[in-house]
Order: C-alpha cells, then structure tokens, then sequence
C-alpha cells in the first residue's frame, strides 16, 4: 500500500487485489508472520474493516480456513490511501465445493503476477468472475453460440509494449469427486469458438491471440481432460491448431507458472510471451 507501510496496509492492499484471502495467502504474499498478521487481522475486522466467511465441514470434518475479504468502509479506506478506486466484493454465501474454485483461482492470480513480476514483464491487471457490474460478472465472454462466464482475464505487457491476454479457467474435481463431465462442459464452449475468443476480448487483428489458460485442482483432472477432450463429439481434430490455444496446469504446478504447461498431445511448454 503507497501510504500505510504497516501489516495492517499490507494485508488490506492484498484484499483490494485478490478480493477473498485466507491467512496463509496472506503469508504467502508476504503481509507478514501468520501470529503477527492473525492479530493484526482481528483489529481490522474489529474496527468493521474485514470480514471472513467460515465454512464447518460437520463434526468430523473439522473446517475449512476463513476467507477474508473488504467491507465498504474498508475499500474506502484503501481507496483514500491509494488514491484509486477500489470496490467491497460481492460476497454471496457459497458452498464448501465453491470455495476451493473461489481459492483455487486467487492462487492463479497470485502466481500470474509473481510470474509477471520476475520476467520482464508488468502485470496489467486482471478482472475475475468475483467482480460484478449491475446483475452480471465482469468476464462474461461472447463466444459466438455460447456465452461464458470466465474465472479471470490477466493482462501483461513486456517492456518492449507487447500486450498479451490470458484467459483463466479453474476446473475443480471437488463439484464430482473427478467423473462429472461438468469441466469437459465448460471448456467446450471455447474450443467451438474459435478465434470468437479474441473478437470478444476486443483484440484487434495485431493483437497476439489470447491463451487459455486451464487450471486444475488435481493432476488426474488435468490428464483427464488431456486425453478424453479431443474424443467428444463435435470438437475439432486433433490436428487442428485450434487445440494450441489452451494450456493446462494442476494446482502444485502453479508455482512455475511461466513454464511447464501441459499441451493437447504435443507435451510440455512455456507460456507464450
């Protein structure tokens, strides 16, 4: 934060940023020591500047951890610091399954701008489906037969001005304990549509085409979608370059975020710059 220095500031910048955080995020983003940022936590919502959903698994379950998140009176107060607008999240009450996605897609976000960061590059911004306007998420996506709805949209630039778009999408087997068809579903969309997916970005015809980028919260899930994605009905052969366009990774692979990306059938990848 540009004018509060202290784990207090840090810990409301992240807010403003990532919108839903837990403790060891927090850590993670370097707001401070889990003891000191647990206290400093507890000020804040104290003084009616945080608030944090709980979720209770039942009895034997235990919990899961608190997800953290702005109050009006909180965005104000970054806002006023920051001399920039920031806005209070929409908080709706979710399930347990929802708030790994919701968890599982702040950890993308975080790792896309760790990657920004450290490789010549300046992390634009991005928008995700936590981000509203009037009754809708701000990523909804034309795709031509279909719309969508997608998790996050980053934007870099390197420092020679070359712009580039990502498309994130976070696919849990926690919706279907893995056998569901719920992730082939949402991803077909965009493989129908084709170069739909720049025209609605608004990329022009100079613009570098946008990458999927397909986030998984396990491996099996990611393999799965590898090898069973080509073979449904309708999609494109599997020479088609159309397949080039998405990029897959599990969850404990995000830490490299700008290497490692799984292809369909051609292997391992870097993220195109």
């Amino acid at each position: 934060m540009h004018l509060i220095k202290m784990v207090e500031g840090r810990a409301l910048d992240y807010l403003a940023r990532y919108r839903f955080l837990t403790v060891s995020q927090l850590v993670r983003l370097g707001a401070g020591d889990e003891k000191n940022l647990r206290k400093r936590l507890k000020e804040l919502e104290t003084a009616g500047l945080i608030r944090l959903q709980e979720f209770r698994l039942g009895p034997s379950s235990g919990r899961l951890p608190n997800a953290h998140w702005l109050t009006a009176k909180g965005a104000r107060l970054v806002s006023e610091a920051n001399r920039e607008q920031v806005e209070a999240p929409r908080v709706r009450g979710i399930k347990e399954k929802h708030w790994w996605h919701r968890m599982l897609t702040v950890d993308a976000l975080i790792a896309a701008d760790r990657w920004a960061a450290t490789s010549n590059k300046e992390s634009v911004g991005f928008q995700t489906y936590m981000q509203w306007k009037d009754t809708k998420p701000i990523t909804g996506l034309d795709l031509g037969s279909k719309a969508a709805i997608a998790d996050a949209i980053f934007r870099a630039t390197d420092t020679a001005g070359n712009h580039r778009v990502y498309v994130i999408e976070v696919y849990c087997s926690r919706y279907s304990e893995g056998v569901s068809s719920h992730p082939l579903e949402q991803m077909e969309p965009y493989v129908l549509a084709g170069d739909q997916v720049d025209v609605s970005l608004n990329l022009g015809a100079d613009d570098k085409a946008a990458r999927v980028l397909i986030v998984c919260d396990t491996s099996d899930l990611r393999d799965r979608i590898l090898r069973v994605m080509p073979q449904r009905k309708g999609m494109p052969p599997s020479s088609s370059p159309t397949w080039g366009r998405f990029l897959l990774k599990a969850a404990d692979e995000l830490r490299d975020f700008g290497t490692g990306w799984h292809q369909f059938g051609e292997g391992l990848r870097d993220l195109p710059t």
